[in-house]
């Protein structure tokens, strides 16, 4: 048995631009300010596509230097990893280009591979563990004997990312258990 979570790309844009401004802390003193989203959209395949202003703040010969980001294109990418407790959706970030204030387009490259390599190592992510989440034992009533209990549990997921939507398919395997039969007559 599976279910289906399908969020829509409107969701999705409302959804973001309600988290804006968003501080992504990927270092001690190294930050990342996402603000003032103009466009969110689904990119097939690929993840949710965020163009908007920010800054970044990084340390160079030990003082915090504020660098102003005049167009931002992010890349949030989702996707399904196994890890030892269970399955989970997974997004990570990158940034696909840079528009930094005042500074050529070749030392924006290169600032954009210094942030993404470390997002990348600091593992700045946001983790959905939605097998631990969604995998239930319900207990059965005294009324309904012999079952003690019915679980539902996780047992994989894919996602699809289409223009549209993003969709999550969460596949389950059920169990049942059944507890003794009390033998004894009841009543008088």
């Amino acid at each position: 048995m599976r279910i289906e979570a399908i969020l829509s790309a409107e969701d999705l844009a409302a959804m973001i631009r309600e988290v804006a401004p968003l501080t992504v802390h990927f270092g001690k003193d190294e930050q990342l300010e996402l603000t003032d989203p103009s466009e969110v959209r689904l990119v097939a395949d690929a993840g949710l596509r965020v163009v908007c202003k920010g800054r970044v703040q990084w340390r160079l010969l030990g003082i915090g230097v504020p660098i102003t980001l005049n167009s931002l294109h992010v890349l949030i990418r989702p996707e399904i990893v196994q890890q030892s407790d269970g399955n989970a959706l997974v997004f990570t970030i990158e940034i696909e280009h840079a528009d930094l204030s005042g500074i050529p387009t070749m030392i924006d490259s290169k600032i954009t591979d210094v942030v993404n390599k470390a997002l990348a190592e600091k593992r700045v992510e946001l983790v959905w563990n939605f097998t631990e989440t969604l995998s239930h034992r319900f207990k059965m009533p005294n009324a309904v004997k012999p079952l003690e209990a019915i679980a539902f549990d996780v047992c994989g997921g894919r996602l699809k990312i289409g223009r549209e939507a993003l969709v999550l398919a969460i596949e389950f395997r059920s169990a049942v258990t059944h507890g003794l039969v009390d033998e004894k007559p009841t009543g008088g």
